[in-house]
This record gives C-alpha cells, sequence and structure tokens, in this order.
C-alpha cells in the first residue's frame, strides 16, 4: 500500500490565513480619488466651456422668447447674462442682433455683431441683406457692395425691389 493512513503518529494540517490581499481598501480609494484627479484635471477646461456655452444658449433662448413676448426689461437681463457667460455664442449672438432690429440699434452694433457670426457660422440670405443694409447706414458703403455682391441672385434681385 502506497499510502496508510495513521492517525496517532500523523498530525493535523492547520489552517492557514489567507495571503492578505496586495491592496487594501485605503489603496484602492486612494487610487480611484487620484485617477479622478487626473482625469479631472485634464477635462476641466473643455467642460466648464460646455457649460458657460449651455448656460448662454438658454439665456438667449429665453431673452428672444421674452422679446417676443414685449419683456424688454427681462429680455435685457438675459442677453447680459447670456453674453457674461458665452460673448461669441453663436446663439447669443443672434439673440443680440435680434434685440437690436426690435428696438432699431445702432446699425454699427449690427454690423459688428453679424462681422462676429460670420465668423461661426455661414450667414443666411436674411442675415446678409441685414448686413449690407445696416452697413449702408453706417455709412460703409463699399464693403456693402461687396456683401450684396456675394449674395446668391434669386436674393439680391428680390431686395432691389
Amino acid at each position: 500500500m502506497a499510502f496508510d493512513f495513521q492517525p496517532l503518529h500523523q498530525k493535523r494540517v492547520e489552517m492557514q490565513d489567507s495571503k492578505p490581499p496586495l491592496l487594501g481598501i485605503f489603496s484602492r480609494w486612494l487610487f480611484a480619488i487620484v485617477i479622478l484627479a487626473v482625469v479631472g484635471v485634464f477635462f476641466w477646461t473643455p467642460a466648464k466651456e460646455a457649460i458657460k456655452s449651455a448656460m448662454a444658449r438658454s439665456y438667449a433662448k429665453e431673452s428672444i422668447a421674452a422679446m417676443h413676448a414685449d419683456d424688454f426689461g427681462y429680455a435685457i437681463t438675459q442677453l447680459r447674462d447670456a453674453r457674461s457667460y458665452a460673448p461669441e455664442e453663436p446663439a447669443v449672438l443672434e439673440a443680440i442682433i435680434e434685440y437690436l432690429k426690435l428696438v432699431k440699434g445702432d446699425p454699427r452694433e449690427i454690423a459688428y455683431n453679424l462681422r462676429v457670426l460670420s465668423g461661426k457660422r455661414t450667414l443666411t440670405s436674411e442675415e446678409q441683406i441685414l448686413y449690407a443694409d445696416s452697413l449702408v447706414r453706417s455709412g460703409q458703403a463699399a464693403e456693402a457692395r461687396k456683401t450684396f455682391d456675394k449674395l446668391p441672385a434669386a436674393d439680391a434681385q428680390s431686395t432691389v425691389g
């Protein structure tokens, strides 16, 4: 017989404690906090800018709604807030232009805001016509002519008459 069990001569094997984990609970939490801090540092600026833009768009939308409801006091407050968050956000510029159109504001301001907006996105035909008109009213006929020449032929002919 290969194995002979004799309980009197052999001792029972004691149960050994399992190995402690390589990383304890404190180390795991510390590692998670460090990783979150590193991710936060890398993504803080883009996230902050996205939040500011979203807030500005929200204020601009509220401002336009207030303008159409003839509540210009609230509209101005919302425009100020929108401009403080993201002054060159297209939605904010559109709200400012809408406000200036409704109150028949300074044509130079309208032209400036439309110029900034054109750097952010392509202007619609209506916006190009407004831009050319505000340039004419502010005494910049040469630049107005260039803008008017860029219009599609159908839009240019419909505005002349």
